[in-house]
């Protein structure tokens, strides 16, 4: 899924494909049949609502705004649409398991499972793939915010707030468990147990 999504040029799908191969890492948490392992699957589900819900309603306002799906036909949103552009960009790096925001901590939780069962294969497997989701988030951000602003997109509005303020309060959620992890890992780690 992963690969899939390095190649789509619609937005959404990118962003469809990339849900696919997020739900993988889910998948392997909880194939590692351990306390850690259910704790990362649990981990990474809450982080993966927060941040891709994040990216679907940043990239439905420029879809909105634009009238296009389509990452070749966009270009330089970054000053027409900077908001959106903070959202993609937290998102992204959320996504990606780049340090310090959650995506980051559910990964290496998700890497020590796999590490604890001696799958060190399926854990190489797992950080190539995360790799390979940097490069195509740093697609996604280079191909409808960075460049050239068409001509066509001269006049284009920020998104609506009813799209604006959702994704804020993602943010305040990403925030929130990146610099307090122990707000979520605690009831997580205590619902593993059951």
């Amino acid at each position: 899924a992963t690969l899939y999504a390095v190649f789509q040029e619609d937005a959404k799908r990118l962003l469809a494909w990339s849900s696919i191969g997020q739900v993988g890492y889910i998948v392997l948490g909880i194939a590692a049949m351990s306390h850690l392992g259910w704790m990362a699957a649990l981990y990474h589900t809450v982080n993966h609502f927060l941040f891709k819900a994040l990216l679907f309603l940043a990239i439905a306002g420029v879809v909105r705004r634009t009238g296009t799906r389509l990452m070749y036909e966009m270009g330089g949103l970054i000053k027409r649409m900077p908001f959106s552009f903070i959202s993609v960009l937290i998102g992204i790096i959320a996504l990606s398991g780049v340090p310090p925001l959650t995506g980051f901590g559910g990964k290496w939780l998700l890497y020590e499972a796999l590490i604890e069962r001696g799958w060190l294969l399926q854990t190489g497997v797992a950080f190539m793939a995360s790799t390979v989701a940097f490069l195509y988030c740093f697609r996604l951000i280079h191909a409808v915010f960075l460049g050239q602003l068409k001509p066509r997109f001269r006049d284009v509005r920020p998104a609506p707030l009813a799209l604006l303020v959702p994704q804020y309060l993602l943010i305040a959620g990403i925030m929130l468990f990146s610099f307090f992890p122990k707000l979520l890992l605690r009831p997580l780690a205590a619902a593993c147990l059951l």
